[in-house]
This record gives C-alpha cells, sequence and structure tokens, in this order.
C-alpha cells in the first residue's frame, strides 16, 4: 500500500490533468472503420455504440465503479486489461485519481490516458433515487434531419406511373433523454426517401417509429429494465447479440463479445428490434437473471397458398425483408406482414474469475416460412416456431481468459464457439478462436464471430497476434482458416478458405499516426465463365493501403490514404483509390469542417475499395470505390449556441467511364450524383 501511495504521488505531480475530449475517441473510429470494411457494407448500425460513447462525454464512466460488463461493452478495452483493473480495485481499494491507472499491471501509459477521456472517480453513486428526479432532471436532445439525393433518378419521374409513391426527401425526427445513463427514454420518427409521407399508405405521417424506456442500475435488485423496443444479448451472439464488433479485423484481440443483456433500440434500421419489456434482476448475490418478451410485425415476402379449409387458407412467406423501404404498391404489401412473437430469458452465476449462463429464446411467426427450392439452403429454417438455447462461460486463469457458447436451434443442429486470450508479457498478447456452426444450425439474428453473418455451415480457427515492442511502434497480424461442409450461395460444392490480414502502425504521440496494412483472402466461388455446370475455383483478393495521419495543428489534422487491390479468378483485375482529408475543428470557434478528395481506378466490381467517410452526427457511411471517377464531399458543423447544433453535408461522385449511375427505379440518367443532408441538434 505505500509503494502504492508512493507511486500515484510521483505520478500526480508529473502529470498535467487529462481534460475531457469533446468529440468520440479517434481510436473507435478507427476500429469501426476497419471493422466495418471487413463487413464490406455500405450502411451500417452503430447507432447504439456510438450513443453510449456521446453519453459518456456528458456523465463519465465512474471507474470505482463500474462493471466488468461495463467495461467491456466499451469494445475498446481488451480482457486483460479489464480484469487487471478490477483485481487492483479489489486488492487496493478505489482509485485515488485518473492517473493511477497508469500503475495498473498491463496498462500502458497510451491506455490510461484514452480512458481517462471517458471516465471519472467521483464518489459513489450507487444510490436509488425517485424515478420522478431521473425522469425529470437529466439532458434533453431533439435532432431533425433531413437529407435528398439531388440527380434526378428514374423512380421520381413526373411523367412516369410506375415510380416511388412518395417524394425523394427524408426526414428523421430523434428525440433522446439520459439522466447520468440511468435512465434514458426517445423516440424515432422517419421517413425513407420515395415513402409517401402524410398521404396514401402513410397518412399518419412517417413510416417508421420507435421507442423505448431505459431503467439501470435503480437498485441491488433491479438492474436493468426496458419498456418499448430493445434488443438482447445472449453469450458469444449464437442466438443473438446487440453489441457491435468483436469480428474480424486489424484490432485483432477484439474478438470477445460482451456487455449487458438489455440495451435501448436507438437506430433507425427497421426490423431488427424487440417490441415490449425486458428486464434484469439480481435476486442474491453473483446471480442475475433476465426475462424478456415482445410482440412485433415485420417485413415478408408473402404468398397466400389454397388448402382444403377455405375459410383459414395457408399462409407461407419465402423470406424476412430487412430494408425498411416501403416506397412502391409492391413494398407496401410486404409491410408488417408477419406476426412475431418471441420471449426468453438469462440465468447467470458470476464470481470474481469465472461465469457460466444459460441461454433460452422461442419465436412464433404468423406465417409459415417455406422450404427454400436452393440446394445450398436445404438446410435453412422452415416452418413457424424456432427455439434456440445455450449455454455460455468464462473462466480466467493468470494470463489466460476462456470463454465460449455451445447452442442448439430446434428445429436445426448445433453451433459451437470457444476462444482464450492470453497476455505473453505487458506488450504481446494473442488470441485463439475455434467456431463449429453445422449446416443444420439455425437462428434469426446471430451476430457471432466467423466468416458469415449467417452463423451457420462454418469450421474454422482464428489466430491474432499484437506486438507493442514501443510506444511508436505496434504490429498486428491474424489468419483465420475455414471449410464450409455444405454448398453456400455462389460456391456449389463444400469449399474451404483463408484470410490473413498484418498491420504496422507508427505513432508519434497524438501528432502522427502512419500505417501500412495488407489484406490477403483465397476461397471458392462458382467460376463467372458461361458453363452448364457451376464449377467453383480459386478466387484470390489482396488489398495493401497505406494511411498517414498527422496532426498539424491543435485545429487542423490531415489524411493521406493510397489503397490497391488486385483479384484473381481465371484471370486478374486491378483497383486502386488515392484519398485526401482534411478535418479542421478550430478550438475558439463555433465552425468545423471536414472534407475528402478521392480519385478512384478500378476495373470492375470484385477490385472495388471501401473507405469509412465522416457524416453527420448519428450517420456512417461506407461507400464501394469502383470504375473510374473521383468523389469529393464537405461536412459542416457549426455550433451556434450552447443549445443548438447545425449541420451540414454535400457529396458528389463523378465516373468518367459510365453514362449511368444504379439501376432500377434508383436509375441516374448521367455519370454524376449529388448527396445532401442537414441536421439540426437542440440541448437542453
Amino acid at each position: 500500500m505505500l509503494l502504492r501511495l508512493i507511486t500515484v504521488v510521483l505520478i500526480l505531480t508529473t502529470s498535467q490533468v487529462w481534460a475531457q475530449q469533446e468529440e468520440i475517441p479517434a481510436k473507435l473510429i478507427n476500429q469501426i472503420e476497419t471493422f466495418l470494411e471487413g463487413q464490406e457494407s455500405s450502411e451500417v448500425n452503430i447507432d447504439d455504440l456510438y450513443a453510449l460513447y456521446e453519453g459518456l462525454l456528458s456523465t463519465p464512466l465512474n471507474i470505482n465503479e463500474a462493471t466488468y460488463e461495463d467495461f467491456l461493452q466499451l469494445q475498446l478495452i481488451d480482457d486483460f486489461k479489464i480484469l487487471s483493473l478490477l483485481d487492483y480495485r479489489a486488492e487496493y481499494g478505489d482509485l485515488i485519481s485518473l492517473e493511477e491507472l497508469q500503475v495498473v499491471e498491463g496498462w500502458t501509459v497510451s491506455d490510461a490516458k484514452f480512458l481517462a477521456t471517458f471516465s471519472t472517480i467521483k464518489g459513489s453513486s450507487n444510490y436509488q433515487l425517485s424515478p420522478l428526479k431521473m425522469a425529470t432532471a437529466g439532458k434533453h436532445e431533439l435532432y431533425l434531419k433531413w437529407k435528398k439525393v439531388l440527380s434526378e433518378q428514374r423512380g421520381y419521374d413526373p411523367d412516369s406511373d410506375s415510380g416511388y409513391l412518395g417524394d425523394n426527401n427524408a426526414y428523421q425526427v430523434r428525440y433522446r433523454y439520459n439522466y447520468e445513463n440511468r435512465m434514458r427514454y426517445g423516440i424515432i420518427l422517419e421517413k425513407d426517401p420515395g415513402e409517401e409521407f402524410f398521404t396514401g399508405s402513410n397518412s399518419h405521417g412517417f413510416d417508421y417509429f420507435s421507442a423505448h424506456l431505459y431503467l439501470k442500475d435503480y437498485s441491488d435488485f433491479l438492474k436493468d429494465i426496458a419498456i418499448g423496443d430493445y434488443t438482447i444479448s445472449m453469450g458469444q451472439g449464437l442466438i443473438t447479440h446487440n453489441d457491435f464488433g468483436a469480428g474480424k479485423s486489424a484490432w485483432v484481440n477484439d474478438v470477445k463479445l460482451g456487455g449487458r443483456p438489455i440495451k435501448p433500440y436507438n437506430s433507425v434500421a427497421e426490423n431488427f428490434y424487440n417490441r415490449g419489456v425486458a428486464a434484469r434482476v439480481s435476486p442474491i448475490d453473483n446471480l442475475d437473471v433476465t426475462v424478456f418478451g415482445s410482440y412485433t410485425q415485420k417485413d415478408g415476402n408473402i404468398q397466400t397458398l389454397d388448402t382444403l379449409d377455405i375459410d383459414n387458407p395457408e399462409v407461407r412467406f419465402s423470406s424476412f425483408l430487412a430494408s425498411g423501404n416501403h416506397r412502391t404498391e409492391n413494398e407496401n404489401n410486404k409491410e408488417d406482414s408477419i406476426d412475431e412473437l418471441k420471449f426468453g430469458g438469462i440465468i447467470k452465476y458470476s464470481r470474481r474469475n469465472w461465469h457460466i449462463a444459460g441461454n433460452i429464446q422461442y419465436q412464433d411467426y404468423s406465417a409459415t416460412l417455406d422450404s427454400s427450392t436452393q440446394l445450398y439452403n436445404v438446410y435453412r429454417f422452415a416452418g413457424s416456431k424456432l427455439t434456440n438455447t445455450s449455454i455460455d462461460y468464462g473462466y480466467r486463469y493468470k494470463n489466460f481468459s476462456f470463454y465460449g457458447e455451445v447452442a442448439n436451434s430446434t428445429p436445426g443442429g448445433l453451433a459451437q464457439m470457444h476462444g482464450v486470450l492470453f497476455g505473453l508479457d505487458r506488450n504481446v498478447s494473442m488470441s485463439l478462436v475455434y467456431r463449429n456452426y453445422t449446416p443444420q444450425y439455425n437462428a434469426i439474428l446471430p451476430n457471432a464471430f466467423g466468416e458469415s453473418a449467417s452463423v451457420r455451415n462454418e469450421e474454422g480457427i482464428y489466430l491474432g497476434l499484437e506486438v507493442r515492442p514501443s510506444y511508436a511502434w505496434t504490429f498486428r497480424m491474424y489468419a483465420d482458416l475455414w471449410q464450409n461442409p455444405w454448398l453456400k450461395f455462389g460456391t456449389d460444392s463444400p469449399s474451404t478458405g483463408r484470410e490473413y490480414l498484418a498491420r504496422i502502425d507508427y505513432n508519434v504521440k497524438r501528432k502522427l499516426n502512419i500505417y501500412l496494412q495488407y489484406f490477403s483472402e483465397s476461397k471458392f466461388s462458382n467460376s463467372s465463365e458461361s458453363t452448364r455446370i457451376d464449377q467453383p475455383t480459386l478466387q484470390h483478393r489482396q488489398r495493401l493501403r497505406l494511411h498517414i495521419s498527422q496532426k498539424v495543428t491543435k485545429a487542423l489534422e490531415l489524411r493521406s490514404r493510397a489503397e490497391f487491390s488486385r483479384f484473381t479468378q481465371e484471370s486478374s483485375s486491378n483497383g486502386y483509390a488515392l484519398m485526401q482529408d482534411i478535418i479542421f475543428k478550430p478550438v475558439a470557434f463555433p465552425l468545423s469542417v471536414t472534407t475528402r478528395i478521392v480519385l478512384f481506378d478500378t476495373d470492375n466490381f470484385d477490385t472495388r475499395i471501401y473507405a469509412f467517410e465522416n457524416d453527420i452526427l448519428y450517420e456512417f457511411f461506407i461507400p464501394a470505390y469502383f470504375d473510374q471517377g473521383m468523389r469529393y464531399y464537405i461536412n459542416l458543423r457549426w455550433k451556434a449556441t450552447r443549445m443548438i447544433t447545425a449541420e451540414f453535408r454535400y457529396a458528389n461522385t463523378r465516373f468518367t467511364n459510365r453514362e449511368t449511375i444504379g439501376s432500377g427505379l434508383d436509375l441516374i440518367d448521367g455519370n454524376t450524383r449529388n448527396d445532401i443532408k442537414a441536421q439540426l441538434r437542440f440541448t437542453f
């Protein structure tokens, strides 16, 4: 204890106080980018994660009270550092200062400074307030957003009778209330482009509505309760999970899921939420019980079949729809066409170094999901009732952290994944993950580690390594080998695959970051050549990136990137993209600017390049650059007053080798696309 006090005093006398940042951590943005590029998705749902950090900036995390789940859901602190901090707290008591994080075993100065940007060590707040006070003494936020594609699209031609029913304006209203991250409630209203507004199918106005009320840590007994729209997390996501990430990315050891089992739903992504009530209680020490129930209506491709019962014909559907678009008569006919009843629970027993939990989820649909006629989908869930059960565990021994989950679906089969995180020393850490998802296993919305999002028909092993020989240098690499024992979409035979990533980072404090990243993936896919029988052949995809980020002044940051891609299957194709970002955020001036210009040239879509783009608050975009052309965007943010912030975004994409952009009703007759967005934020 004396040594600890001496060390803390020395740190306090040689360090400056670390001020709270006013923005989402750059490390978080970097991790989001690298993970989502691997998913090759243009639109992403990370609203909950962004809302978490935005809330922490106004109400910091109390390090002396935070639980393992609270730290893990940050997704930027690895398992060893979290457990080491909890051990330190248990042995020495509450931390005296944020700087004391530096003396926790396994923590670097950089780690400590990062956590300190959105945390505090204030006195205990473990007391029960009246719900009325929590519901009225917090922070209110109101967002009004509008966006539009300025270029004329075929679906909005006024002379056409077969276009979209609504105009091409998109509107969103979002209200959010937060009291010290303990009570939150809010609503979301949204109209997508092409949907009717206060007319036709949407005579009441907005097409999408979501609302939630969430209470956290109300007492030692009541840990969480959510009313309205919410999401559920179980184990490592073999059944379902509400957290972002824990997949293959440049953050090679961020492969373990965690966090609280219940979260309020904050997203505009339709058809992914539960609607009803969920609660977590702790009837005795170390035991948590979570129960939930939900009734929602999902979009689906409905088919009505004749049966012997004329009054009750059998109703079937071929698939769920996740887009949330209701722009045409056909899309409107699929809206809310399937009733979903869902309920389940979690029983979890935890001790300091281990836990075990049992999970169950039952789903009942008003229509029967049809058996697929495609051979690769022969094991896909068909029917109207599905039950998933699983057992998940975690165990820590010295520098080894074991975790995993084994799940069963009825009807269906088994799925399992097991992992271990181990720290060889302060600067070397590794991760190992084995998964075996049988072709017969089925889950509706799983979110687990793997090559495929479906958590089915995959067996593989992953190894990640991170080495930090000094503050300036970091080496990261992973290798993932897998096999698909049955057919899959686009591959008409059992197949294998392998994937590698290597990255070298060089940092100069907070002024300069340079990294070189290489990615390689080889897997089998049906030949692109026209043959009577599809014959899978090996395809090889490679990407090489050089990224330089330099903090020129406190207000000005420059980011430069060059990326090259190569794709080989029977023949080879190549592509490249050159990007330049300018981020200007003056400390004492209300206007900030973020802009980018990109030049790209690829032989085809196979050599496309994905890159994260800065956007207005609560939106992220990762376009695919392909063909030949140029893209630029500019974001403006003006803090008009302490209570009002205005944002504006304009983006332009121009192709040099195309005469049209898009397809179907979204087709633009020309080589240029212009997008505009605007948002007002009121805080009170």
